[in-house]
């Protein structure tokens, strides 16, 4: 995993210097793993948050580039936050499958990511 986080940083890293950009490339990369891996897709998020973004945390630390930037951007938890929130909004911080409203079309999708 710590080389998949490292591959998935730096390429991301390439576009996208501030936490949240790179943050959803290491999500996709981790996201595609855990998917070749059978892992269901309940545990992915907790999982992100739990163990992964931790390993994020110490990898881009020990990289030694903008400092600052990403201590003060972890810190604020942007990334963190909304996915956490996502989690509770979908009841998947415990075991069990996702919830979703009985009418769930477009138009409430789009209400509830805005």
């Amino acid at each position: 995993m710590h080389e998949l986080i490292r591959f998935a940083v730096e390429a991301s890293r390439l576009t996208k210097t501030h936490p949240t950009g790179y943050l959803g490339g290491v999500c996709a990369a981790v996201f595609t793993a855990f998917a070749l891996q059978g892992m269901p897709v309940e545990i992915w998020g907790p999982q992100l948050l739990d163990d992964i973004i931790p390993l994020v945390k110490v990898y881009v630390a020990g990289a030694g580039r903008h400092m600052r930037e990403n201590a003060a951007a972890f810190e604020k938890g942007d990334f963190e936050a909304k996915w956490e929130w996502y989690l509770q909004q979908r009841g998947l911080r415990a075991p069990g499958k996702a919830t979703f409203p009985s009418i769930y079309g477009p138009a409430e999708r789009d209400s509830f990511y805005a």
